[in-house]
């Protein structure tokens, strides 16, 4: 049985309907919390961030950085499901295509996001102010974070497929969100959302 059938079984005969909803709602008022109390240190990552510009660092935050980009991951999973139709490796092509799916989706989503909550991008922030309003210019395209959004996807998709490679997608995840913050680029409650909303 593939690992989806056993995740539907599993959801289908442990938990009823409305135990699913409460554990839902649980897990968001605790995501929620967290997001709020990751706020609280946006400012003061940020401040840190500028106080300090080492070349190394900041080559090897846009190095790992490439790892998020919408159109590298996404060109990686049509290679995946390319390679999968030649090899007729029925799971490489599905991995590629949901992989694609994933990243198309995510990119919409976050996309959307980002101008409809105009959140300035941490080397615009200049106040503790938590000042929102819908935006197309650049520069007001903050939260949730792009890069991590897609890191986080790819990541499950391929732990989803390829259950050994999971922690280390989800590590590799975790640094370019890492990247982000260091460089300047989001604020650490940007890249929390991102990865949530990339997960989901």
């Amino acid at each position: 049985m593939k690992m989806e059938g056993l995740w539907r079984v599993a959801m289908n005969t442990e938990l009823k309907a409305w135990q699913r909803l409460v554990f839902s709602l649980s897990a968001l008022a605790v995501l929620a919390v967290a997001g709020v109390m990751l706020h609280e240190v946006d400012m003061p990552v940020a401040r840190f961030v500028r106080s300090f510009d080492i070349e190394s660092v900041n080559y090897s935050g846009d190095l790992v950085a490439l790892l998020g980009q919408g159109v590298v991951i996404g060109g990686a999973f049509a290679l995946i499901g390319l390679a999968g139709w030649r090899l007729k490796r029925e799971w490489l092509r599905e991995m590629g295509i949901r992989g694609v799916v994933a990243m198309a989706a995510v990119g919409a989503v976050s996309q959307l996001l980002k101008h409809l909550i105009g959140r300035p991008r941490p080397r615009f922030a200049h106040a503790d102010e938590f000042v929102l309003s819908p935006s197309l210019a650049s520069g007001l395209d903050s939260f949730p974070s792009g890069h991590a959004i897609n890191a986080f996807g790819s990541a499950a998709v391929i732990g989803w497929f390829v259950p050994a490679l999971r922690a280390p997608a989800y590590v590799v995840a975790g640094l370019v969100g890492l990247s982000r913050v260091v460089r300047g680029s989001h604020f650490p409650t940007d890249v929390f959302a991102g990865a949530v909303l990339g997960i989901v």
